[in-house]
């Protein structure tokens, strides 16, 4: 894999042995921010869309879709994304009906928080929340990438 390549070498002496050896160190954390507000955007994800097929759409590469991630504090691509407002609309219908609450309820998958057909426009405004990401403008996604290689 690319990314591996990019990665800091690092010298490793197993404890039983009396060699060592030079291995890629996979425990790197990339940490970067963006210092130069004319480098970032907003961007509005409309419908359902990946961050590899934003990264693919900005930068004609899918290779990038975890500089998305990084930039904006993504970590779950699954939950920290918007979802379709019809599988949101399903979500909140598809619960059983809670006679104390007076709506439809259930506990999410930590169980956690509690959703409630009468809170579905309080949903569909979360939903939304996540629609706006700043994006990296394509004309300096370049010499980003410059500066992470050679922060690695």
């Amino acid at each position: 894999m690319q990314h591996f390549e990019n990665l800091p070498t690092i010298t490793y002496t197993p404890s039983n042995v009396d060699s060592t050896a030079l291995m890629k160190n996979i425990f790197n954390i990339l940490e970067f921010t963006i210092n130069n507000n004319n480098f970032v955007e907003l961007y509005v994800i409309e419908g359902i869309k990946r961050l590899d097929s934003i990264s693919f759409e900005l930068y004609d590469t899918t290779e990038y879709w975890w500089i998305l991630a990084k930039l904006n504090s993504i970590n779950n691509i699954i939950y920290d994304l918007p979802i379709d407002e019809g599988v949101l609309r399903n979500v909140a219908t598809d619960r059983t009906l809670d006679a104390d609450q007076g709506g439809f309820s259930s506990l999410d998958d930590t169980g956690a928080m509690e959703y409630y057909i009468g809170q579905f426009e309080k949903l569909v405004e979360e939903n939304d929340s996540k629609r706006q990401i700043n994006v990296i403008k394509p004309i300096y996604m370049g010499d980003v990438i410059t500066e992470i290689i050679k922060s690695l």
